[in-house]
């Protein structure tokens, strides 16, 4: 059982709905859309989203607030996987059983606060997560 963290890099200045994709990016190589992003994991892995701020770190906050689950098989046993309520806020699951080959499409559901908590927006990507053979 390995830690999996999917880091979200949000240029948290400028990002607006609803052309979320341009102003996030989970590092993946040009070509790859936020949508075809794939994490890969394996059966019992416990993965942790995490959202930073590529435009301001040390003042801007981004709270992962929540996973839900949107097609292919639900790897996870639940439809939605709430944050820790922490700052910022994570959201931290772990691959069940019997998933092994399966693919999972998901909605990861954050929130952006520009400097001293100011909330700039509520915003939503839907990436992927495949469980190895």
């Amino acid at each position: 059982m390995a830690n999996v963290n999917v880091t979200l890099s949000v240029n948290t200045g400028s990002i607006v709905n609803p052309n979320v994709d341009a102003y996030c990016t989970f590092g993946q190589g040009n070509g790859v859309s936020n949508e075809n992003y794939t994490t890969e994991a394996n059966v019992g892995d416990t993965i942790t989203w995490q959202g930073v701020s590529s435009s301001s770190p040390t003042t801007d906050v981004v709270n992962i607030t929540s996973i839900n689950y949107t097609g292919g098989q639900n790897i996870f046993d639940q439809n939605v996987i709430n944050g820790n309520n922490g700052t910022p806020e994570k959201v931290i699951a772990t691959i069940a059983s019997s998933t092994q080959g399966e693919e999972e499409e998901y909605t990861i559901n954050f929130t952006v606060y520009n400097g001293a908590n100011r909330r700039n927006g509520s915003f939503s990507i839907d990436p992927k997560i495949i469980v190895n053979p």
